[in-house]
């Protein structure tokens, strides 16, 4: 590999660990994405930068082509990556459907109160004798007594 093309691949890795950092300030990526991540850019600087580690890497594994064994590394730590990321991925969407689940047996609980509490209402009112209308009016009583003192 030239000395340009090392260069190259050294002021890559450094801005791009330098972009990881950011985003961990501003707390847009998590420790472990960000461990990844400089750990992929480190694999790539140290085989872009240093040919030797490479074609020996590829002589004891019996590659023929170093080229291919970049490639068969950056594939693989792409794929352990994006593994972890299905498994976090079902593991959110299974969160969700609980979430879901919870949320529509409270609503439907409160629903079910609503209604209890209405027919109890009826019950107590029948038990004293109360009258619809006698409470609607007693309710308008209220809320023209309640007008007149807010200046509606």
């Amino acid at each position: 590999m030239s000395n340009t093309m090392q260069i190259l691949v050294l002021i890559g890795t450094f801005v791009f660990v330098i972009y990881v950092l950011l985003r961990i300030h501003k707390l847009k990526i998590k420790m472990e994405d960000a461990i990844f991540w400089i750990f992929f850019t480190v694999v790539v600087a140290v085989l872009g930068t240093i040919p030797q580690v490479t074609y020996w890497l590829s002589a004891v594994l019996g590659i023929q082509s170093p080229v291919n064994l970049v490639y068969l590394m950056i594939i693989g730590l792409l794929v352990e990556k994006l593994f972890t990321l299905s498994a976090n991925l079902s593991i959110l969407e299974e969160k969700v459907t609980i979430l879901s689940a919870e949320v529509a047996i409270r609503g439907r609980d409160a629903a079910h109160s609503r209604d209890e509490l209405k027919q109890d209402i009826t019950e107590i009112k029948q038990k004293t004798g109360i009258k619809e209308s006698d409470e609607d009016s007693e309710d308008e009583g209220i809320r023209s007594s309640v007008g007149n003192h807010t200046g509606i």
